[in-house]
């Protein structure tokens, strides 16, 4: 295989893999939709759903024949509207489909740098707060260490205490000096 027929291999297998999974259209609720929906095709899904929550508890003849008149030309608007976007799709160029894909990929390579920033700041946020946590325990481990010696020091000072019924009270003012030295 020649370079030529390597790099039409490639840009094929690109091409068909983006068909297959990069979407084509986002809707306004960053749920995908179909590419084919249009502002008709949604203007006559609200009004089918409005018909049908009017025809539950309604039931009437004449609810029911306008629920099923907007269902039958939502169904009828929906394969023109796929029908014309898959004819579209046969007839557009490799360069227009790549340039689509091109676009959608952009679009998506924003969107990741936007959240890649989003969670660097987070991540940023945190490690911040874990330095000022560490900081925190790193001053009460000291001061942890500084009553650890102090008690160390008292518990000496206790065992040298001699009691006081046993002392007279001409050594009563050395022994209350030892003890404040």
């Amino acid at each position: 295989m020649g370079t030529i027929e390597l790099w039409s291999w490639f840009k094929e297998q690109i091409l068909r893999v983006l068909d297959r999974y990069v979407p084509v259209r986002q809707g306004g609720s960053d749920q995908l939709r179909e590419p084919w929906f249009t502002k008709k095709i949604v203007s006559l899904v609200k009004q089918k759903r409005e018909a049908d929550v009017t025809m539950r508890p309604d039931g009437s003849h004449e609810v029911m024949e306008s629920y099923r008149f907007v269902r039958k030309d939502l169904k009828r608007e929906l394969r023109r509207a796929r029908r014309v976007h898959e004819q579209t799709l046969a007839e557009s160029t490799p360069e227009e489909r790549a340039q689509r894909i091109a676009k959608a990929v952009c679009k998506q390579s924003i969107d990741v740098k936007e959240n890649w920033e989003q969670l660097k700041t987070h991540a940023s946020n945190w490690q911040n707060k874990v330095e000022k946590a560490l900081e925190k325990l790193q001053e009460l481990q000291k001061a942890l260490d500084d009553l650890e010696s102090h008690v160390i020091t008292a518990e000496g000072v206790h065992i040298d205490w001699q009691p006081v019924n046993d002392l007279f009270i001409d050594a009563l003012q050395d022994h209350m000096d030892k003890t404040t030295d």
